[in-house]
């Protein structure tokens, strides 16, 4: 205290042993000591003020004794346990919740110092032997006593903002009902406005694409050539050659000579001369390159829109059933029976909502799936399936409001190359084309995933308690 006085600052001492505890004396303690005329051993209270104003010292006077004040107009009140006391009238209200139990907000208003009434049930079971009939033949018998026991408890922390309001609570209706000053119980009423906030929606809309990306190219020379008694064909890298001015007949003027073939000039063909048929000219040279590319397609599978609650998970589920195997049962009179088990393949997506921050922010936990069937044969006579899945757990991920997320997975990729050629003169370089036939082929099936989460705007609904209006007069004349 002298150290303090030095540099000019008040003193309190505050002792750890409250009033009326073991190591201390209550006030109420010591005056009864004082008016029967016995030893007064109250609990010391160290003080040294300078300059400080009134308010400041009562309060340090009160906080060191370890009394409670309460200022009710002029009267000042002072006791272990004044807070609750009040000489103007006591309110009380019931306030019914919406989002919150009234149990866990009976505990957390407990946990501010409000005393929370509980009523708890008991009920005990005990059981009597009885015994009726003669010493030759008894029976014994039980009876069951059902005993049951109500008690009130009473909680609350001993310090906090609502030190002076007792309540209770009501299961059925998710009703509190506080008792206490107009003023305490309107501190209460706030605390339970934030307890009672609505939960965040978000609503996640899902696109699924099914793109079929088919990058094929095939390039295909066809010709012939007539000089002299030469007469070369190529048809897709194929090539048909006849040396001198005959050669056996056939269908595709080419072949080997069987009984009753006739033997033709090469380049000519039968039915020529009616207009059916083809006769190339002599010394002349026909060509022609065709090639084609296949153009690429997408299909939306589906586009839901799933309206999620904080904390909930929605699952979209897009697949088809398929028979993966197929059982034979014998019955009694000799009939097989048989039984197809199914699974499903397709798409099916797990979307969590963990959080919503207040700054725009959605945490979301995505789990996608996807199976393919692919043939597997036949079993008594029936297709049947093998199932390729895959699957992604993707963790936590946030998202802005109206961000999208795109999720993809291969489900299958080939690449394909097929050559028909000369030998030699196909792997000519440019002229090389003329002796060939060339085909690339890629295809590509990929599954797109779009995620877009909006968070819902529910502000403007109802307000907090009773306090809601509704739209129809009709309506508001009933809940008045």
């Amino acid at each position: 205290m002298a150290i303090a006085q030095l540099g000019g600052y008040g003193f309190v001492f505050v002792g750890d042993s409250p009033a009326g505890a073991a190591g201390g004396t209550s006030a109420s303690a010591a005056n009864s000591a004082q008016a029967g005329g016995g030893n007064v051993t109250g609990r010391a209270v160290t003080l040294a003020f300078r300059n400080e104003n009134y308010a400041h010292a009562l309060n340090s006077i009160l906080l060191a004794s370890g009394l409670q004040g309460k200022l009710e107009g002029r009267t000042l009140l002072v006791g272990e346990s004044v807070l609750g006391k009040t000489f103007g009238p006591q309110v009380s209200k019931i306030y019914r919740l919406n989002q919150a139990t009234a149990a866990s907000a009976a505990d957390y208003l407990a946990s501010l110092g409000a005393s929370i009434s509980k009523i708890n049930t008991l009920t005990s079971t005990t059981s009597s032997a009885d015994s009726v009939g003669t010493a030759t033949a008894s029976a014994s018998s039980s009876t069951d006593v059902v005993e049951t026991i109500t008690t009130v408890e009473t909680y609350g922390a001993a310090v906090g903002p609502l030190v002076g309001i007792s309540g209770t609570t009501d299961s059925r209706l998710q009703t509190v009902t506080l008792i206490g000053d107009a003023s305490l119980v309107a501190v209460a009423e706030n605390y339970l406005r934030q307890i009672d906030l609505r939960q965040r929606q978000v609503a996640v809309k899902v696109q699924i694409l099914n793109i079929d990306l088919d990058n094929s190219m095939g390039v295909d020379s066809n010709f012939s050539a007539l000089i002299g008694n030469t007469f070369l064909v190529n048809q897709g890298g194929k090539a048909f050659m006849n040396f001198g001015q005959n050669k056996p007949g056939g269908s595709d003027g080419t072949g080997v000579v069987q009984s009753g073939t006739p033997i033709i000039n090469p380049g000519t063909y039968a039915n020529a001369g009616s207009g059916d048929g083809y006769s190339q000219p002599n010394s002349s040279f026909y060509s022609y390159v065709e090639a084609a590319i296949t153009s690429t397609n997408a299909k939306t599978l589906a586009q839901p829109t799933l309206l999620v609650q904080e904390g909930q998970k929605s699952v979209v589920k897009t697949a088809t059933s398929v028979i993966t195997g197929v059982n034979s049962t014998e019955a009694s009179n000799g009939s097989v029976q048989l039984t197809n088990t199914r699974e499903e393949a397709g798409l099916i997506l797990d979307v969590k909502v963990n959080k919503i921050d207040d700054n725009g922010f959605v945490t979301l936990d995505l789990q996608p799936t996807v199976s393919v069937p692919i043939p597997a044969g036949d079993q008594q006579g029936v297709p049947i399936f093998n199932i390729s899945q895959r699957s992604l757990s993707s963790g936590s991920v946030r998202l802005r409001d109206g961000q999208t997320l795109v999720l993809t997975g291969v489900i299958q990729d080939s690449d394909r190359q097929n050559v028909v050629k000369w030998p030699i003169f196909g792997d000519m370089p440019i002229i090389g084309q003329l002796f060939r036939k060339s085909t690339n082929s890629r295809q590509r099936n990929e599954l797109v995933i779009l995620v877009t989460p909006s968070v819902v705007d529910d502000a403007s609904g109802g307000v907090y308690g009773y306090g809601y209006r509704p739209l129809t007069q009709a309506a508001r004349e009933i809940v008045r």
